[in-house]
């Protein structure tokens, strides 16, 4: 049953993310010749800018753009993965599998996914630079470095959402969303995402408590969330 569903993930993926992916990193091409060419930011900041890490100072509007752009298309995709197999009745869907279980497996889809995405971007970013830049000094093990802090931020912001989208509870979603846009405006986000390095302890435990409430979330609001989607 594992087997199938993440192979039903994949195909479904497969399918969707053809020219989505062009487009994608079209945008990420244009952005960095962008960058090049009006020589705004140095190599180093524009590089973390095109990978969504730091906010460059001198280029901020277009940075916050890209580091938008990034998240909310592994968002999308994120969602679309969740709730592809939601159409059908929960009783069809949980018959043969219980409720926690299938939240893993899909868990676990969203979180392939989300490795691959990341490591092809990491790659195609590092090897683009590497053509256009002869000053860029990076090597294996900041490369990744990068792609693991990238990839635990996008999942820290994956199952934040998700807990927003499983909250039945208006009152509690409503908070919910102003406590996060109160927290985007003090802290002045995007951060600098190289800042989950220092504390990286916590970010396991944030993960941890995220990915526990997301599962009791879901075995609890299922029903709210099949009505939603069918």
């Amino acid at each position: 049953m594992i087997k199938y569903l993440l192979k039903s993930d994949y195909i479904f993926m497969k399918k969707k993310l053809k020219k989505h992916l062009l487009v994608y990193f079209s945008i990420l091409l244009v952005f960095i010749l962008f960058g090049k060419n009006l020589n705004l930011i140095n190599t180093s900041k524009l590089y973390l800018d095109s990978l969504g890490l730091k906010i460059s100072s001198n280029n901020d509007f277009i940075s916050i753009l890209i580091f938008l752009y990034h998240n909310i298309l592994i968002i999308y995709f994120q969602f679309l993965l969740f709730t592809k197999d939601l159409k059908n009745s929960p009783n069809n869907l949980f018959l043969r599998i219980r409720i926690k279980k299938w939240y893993f497996i899909k868990a676990l889809s969203i979180i392939i996914f989300t490795i691959g995405i990341k490591f092809i971007l990491h790659l195609f970013i590092t090897v683009l630079f590497y053509f256009l830049y002869k000053n860029l000094e990076i090597g294996l093990y900041l490369c990744l470095k990068y792609f693991i802090i990238s990839f635990i931020y996008t999942i820290i912001i994956e199952n934040i959402l998700m807990i927003v989208y499983l909250l039945k509870n208006k009152i509690f979603k409503f908070l919910l969303i102003s406590i996060i846009l109160v927290l985007l405006y003090i802290k002045k986000l995007p951060l600098n995402i190289l800042l989950l390095t220092k504390n990286i302890s916590l970010v396991f435990i944030i993960l941890c408590v995220l990915f526990i409430s997301n599962i009791l979330l879901f075995s609890k609001n299922y029903l709210y969330v099949f009505e939603k989607e069918a």
